[in-house]
């Protein structure tokens, strides 16, 4: 529920959409399982674009 009310937003408003490797998919399995290190690394990363991942790719 709470990704539908964010999506609905974020739609609403116009903001453009996010990398879904990064904040849908690694983002919550690193909050669940991640080192507090990994945390503090990557998670301040995916919300400001400056780290992006995908299938075949990771800057």
């Amino acid at each position: 529920m709470q990704r539908y009310i964010f999506a609905s937003e974020c739609a609403r408003v116009g903001a453009p959409p996010s990398a879904p490797m990064g904040l849908e998919m690694v983002g919550p399995c690193i909050i669940g399982y991640g080192t507090p290190e990994q945390k503090e690394y990557y998670l301040p990363r995916f919300l400001t674009g400056q780290d992006y991942w995908g299938p075949e790719y990771h800057r």
